[in-house]
């Protein structure tokens, strides 16, 4: 039993490797049976947990200090499980558009298999070593379209990354000098067991400032949109609603490291700036995917709220909705994938009548824009319920929380304009299409509606995932008068700020001058610089 990590490591890899040499549109179909296999291993995984739950399995006959160790706990069997389900879906998705393309599968399966090693890994550098490989083959597949925007737009992400993890790698080299072992456990029990020190705080500020990076954290958030813009629509849901989060993952990994959440204040103010950022942008975008993008940044600012503060019942407002964005992120970046391979344009004023022609999937889209705005009844509602809750006592951060969900709102409902009926002054209007209903295989619709069925789905049943993880989430109220009335207060404000500001275009100089500000590379290193000065003076 000791064993299944292993499997769910290489299984994926062996399998990328076999397609990549057999070179046949008959051995690509054996992404399904690794899936099948991962699927039949997590099953396991779950079955054989109570006796395995944070055991340590060496590779080898190395010492725990020495070897590489892999270990599975609550918190990665439960991203397991959303790794594989997703994964699933997306396959699915993309067998539309790539499934003859031996290439982009063996790319896809060997980034499983590495984020996968990812979530179990329990050493130090060989951490190190799978992010830089899932580094490396997600920029490759952001590149995946070879033309000039994607190619520059996959070195922006590649150079950004790498600084990162070069703070990573000077990090863990300070605990290595002051523990004398890479392994993660022991290092966390040695470290506690020091006197404060200058060593252990610059080690922590080093490793935790890597993976804002990773995360896309403010300052360095601008690599994201550039990515989810150039990338094909699979590896825009996979971005956003897996490896965006295995940088949050490694976030609350760090945290457990050094014993608690040192800078937690410092990373809930962090939080917000990097949620009101994400808003800003996502508001001022014409482009449909880069709405999306700017919303991811926003939605880890609002999980960074809540995780920056440790076992708390805020800490778990942020992990509900961590797991919940995966789910109606994902779906959101595939519909807009098959609006934008039809309609051949990204723009969203140009584009219109999608309801008409995909009646199914403006369903699953609709479901999708009602769990991000926190709809009660969607999953969305959850952690944004339990953070806001938290925040009551705390007017300012409270209402500052409001307003971020306010901003949610208006920008979805500017690309919702995609759903109204066709107007000649939209260059979308074709006479002879409009009302059309064009099906799609069911390979595109199933991944969707499957995601949209979860979205509610988890709204009913997240007591299930607080048994996966085994913590105890706070009481949630469905039918809560109060938090109804402020959603739909909100929404009546949404729609004003929408009707007589963004549709009547008096924020258009502003909007456009947000939408064409661009950081360029060193500029995000200076700020990377500045977060790193910041947060050794938030220390003293």
């Amino acid at each position: 039993m000791y064993t299944l990590p292993l499997f769910l490591v290489f299984a994926p890899i062996v399998t990328a490797i076999f397609i990549y040499i057999l070179e046949n549109r008959w051995s690509n179909y054996l992404v399904f049976a690794a899936q099948a296999f991962l699927s039949y291993i997590f099953l396991r995984l779950i079955l054989v947990f109570p006796e395995i739950n944070n055991q340590t399995f060496v590779l080898g006959d190395w010492t725990l200090a020495s070897g590489i160790a892999f270990k599975i706990d609550n918190l990665s069997l439960a991203f397991i499980g959303l790794s594989i389900f997703l994964w699933w879906l997306v396959l699915l998705y993309a067998w539309e558009f790539h499934g003859k393309d031996n290439k982009f599968l063996f790319f896809l399966l060997f980034l499983e298999g590495t984020f996968l090693g990812l979530l179990m890994v329990n050493d130090l550098f060989t951490f190190f070593i799978f992010i830089d490989i899932i580094t490396i083959l997600s920029t490759i597949l952001v590149v995946y379209k070879k033309d000039g925007w994607s190619l520059r737009s996959g070195l922006y992400y590649l150079l950004i990354n790498s600084m990162g993890m070069l703070t990573y790698l000077m990090g863990f080299i300070i605990i290595y000098l002051l523990t004398g072992t890479l392994n993660w456990d022991l290092a966390s029990s040695r470290l506690q067991a020091l006197p404060p020190s200058l060593a252990i705080t610059t080690a922590y500020i080093l490793m935790s400032a890597s993976v804002t990076v990773k995360a896309a954290f403010f300052p360095t958030f601008n690599w994201l949109s550039r990515a989810h813009g150039s990338a094909p629509a699979s590896i825009s849901a996979l971005l956003s609603g897996l490896l965006v989060k295995g940088g949050l993952y490694g976030f609350i990994r760090i945290q457990e490291l050094f014993g608690g959440s040192p800078l937690g204040d410092f990373y809930f103010y962090l939080g917000f700036i990097t949620a009101l950022t994400g808003i800003a942008f996502a508001i001022s975008q014409k482009d449909i995917k880069q709405i999306l993008a700017f919303h991811t940044i926003s939605q880890v600012g609002i999980i960074l709220i809540g995780i920056s503060s440790i076992q708390t019942d805020i800490y778990y407002g942020g992990l509900i909705h961590l797991f919940n964005h995966a789910m109606f992120k994902s779906l959101l970046f595939m519909g807009a994938g098959v609006i934008i391979n039809h309609y051949r344009t990204r723009r969203v004023v140009e584009i219109r009548g999608v309801f008409k022609r995909f009646p199914l999937l403006s369903i699953a889209m609709f479901v999708g824009i009602l769990a991000i705005t926190g709809t009660p009844f969607f999953n969305g509602y959850l952690g944004k319920y339990i953070i806001a809750h938290e925040l009551e006592g705390r007017p300012f951060f409270f209402y500052l929380f409001q307003l971020i969900n306010l901003g949610t709102m208006v920008s979805f409902m500017k690309f919702s304009q995609i759903f109204f009926p066709d107007t000649k002054e939209s260059m979308a209007f074709t006479p002879h299409m409009k009302g059309k209903y064009i099906p799609r295989k069911a390979q595109i619709n199933i991944p969707m509606f499957t995601l949209a069925f979860t979205c509610i789905l988890l709204t009913f049943s997240y007591a299930f995932l607080g048994d996966l993880l085994q913590a105890e989430f706070p009481v949630i109220h469905l039918v809560d008068k109060n938090k109804m009335l402020q959603w739909v207060a909100l929404a009546g404000m949404a729609y004003l700020i929408t009707r007589y500001l963004i549709f009547s275009d008096k924020a258009t100089p502003l909007m456009h001058r947000i939408r064409e500000t661009k950081i360029p590379f060193y500029n995000t290193a200076y700020m990377f610089i500045l977060l790193m000065a910041s947060m050794f003076l938030f220390s003293l």
